[in-house]
């Protein structure tokens, strides 16, 4: 967790290597500041890191075991995230295992009727600079940790839940597994049920929004021709909306079901979902659906209740801060919670390069 410079622009210029006397002429050479530069130089998404290995070491702690990553969904990526993904090398690792949607639709859920639709693809990359990616939320993870395995200055820690943490003017004491890690800076990137959170603000639980989301991939061959069409496809009808889209190169359909409910709460990735009922709540709508709904393997249908916080008014406090749902849970209804955690780290390193100091950069944020 060794906090560095970054030296790069969110647009993709990256800089190798520091000139202190040209970059930074206001500094003594032989200062801490001038030699703290030069150590550190490094640049993050928040799982991948680039600096110099025998003086920078930037330890991850992930709480998910390894084969928990396949029974995920999809996930979108916009512009917004998908440069910052192309800024750090990722472009090819996202063309191999990405899907790039046309466009989007937003379909009347008895007729099929087109409400709306807007143009992805060429026009995308066109208008923002960087594609819009449907991907599998496991090639996702595995290509971050792929990138990040190869770094020799990363060290990896799976299955490592962090216990407590304690910080003072020099560092952040982590103890996690019966171990402790020490650093500069400690992230919290752990949900909306963060422990880094509570432990700096005291916990408070997330609110029950009223909306419950069905999820579940379907193959695609076992789809007629011309069910899902190349795009990201919205249903809406009364209280509830239908999405799809391809993802794994359109071998398999991500759904994901959002219906208005009272009652049931349960906020859990992993949390079973029973056929009979998802059935029942979009009864009446399109066969296309039907034949979506049809086709889904009970085994991997899963349902999660879905959860938001109140705004925050301060996300550091010293040498710990947060990124993503930990401090600001979005719902999925604008596919952006992945989009802006990735775009979190880009703007954490950013702060961290316009002061040595951890602190200091930390009050940008």
């Amino acid at each position: 967790m060794r906090a560095g410079l970054n030296v790069n622009s969110y647009q993709g210029t990256r800089v190798e290597k520091l000139d202190i006397a040209e970059d930074f002429p206001w500094l003594d050479p032989q200062s801490q500041q001038a030699r703290d530069l030069e150590r550190f130089q490094w640049f993050s998404n928040g799982y991948v890191a680039k600096g110099k290995p025998e003086n920078s070491v930037i330890d991850i702690r992930y709480s998910m075991l390894p084969n928990e990553i396949d029974p995920l969904w999809g996930i979108q990526l916009s512009p917004n995230c998908s440069r910052v993904l192309h800024h750090l090398g990722l472009q090819e690792s996202l063309k191999q295992f990405g899907f790039l949607p046309e466009g989007t639709q937003l379909r009347h859920w008895k007729t099929s009727a087109i409400l709306s639709e807007s143009k992805l693809g060429d026009a995308a990359t066109l208008q923002f600079g960087a594609p819009y990616y449907h991907i599998h939320r496991g090639d996702l993870l595995r290509l971050l940790v792929d990138a990040a395995s190869q770094q020799q200055n990363i060290s990896l820690h799976l299955s490592c839940n962090i216990e407590n943490f304690s910080q003072n003017d020099h560092g952040v004491l982590v103890e996690a597994n019966n171990q402790s890690f020490k650093g500069d800076l400690l992230i919290g990137a752990d949900g909306i049920h963060s422990k880094i959170r509570a432990s700096l603000w005291g916990d408070e639980s997330p609110r029950f929004t009223g909306n419950i989301a069905w999820r579940a991939v379907v193959p695609t061959h076992l789809l007629a021709p011309g069910i899902v069409k190349p795009m990201s496809t919205a249903w809406l009808g009364p209280h509830k909306h239908f999405v799809h889209y391809y993802v794994k190169g359109g071998e398999f359909v991500n759904c994901v079901c959002v219906v208005e409910k009272k009652g049931w709460q349960t906020e859990s990735w992993t949390e079973p979902g029973n056929l009979s009922e998802l059935k029942s709540d979009f009864h009446g709508w399109h066969n296309n659906i039907q034949q979506l709904i049809d086709n889904i393997d009970e085994a991997q249908l899963f349902k999660w209740a879905l959860h938001d916080r109140r705004p925050m008014t301060q996300w550091a406090k010293r040498r710990v801060t947060l990124l993503g749902d930990a401090c600001h849970p979005t719902l999925p209804f604008m596919a952006q919670g992945a989009a802006m955690a990735i775009e979190d780290s880009m703007v954490i390193a950013d702060c961290l390069s316009v002061d040595t100091s951890v602190n200091l950069s930390l009050i940008h944020i």
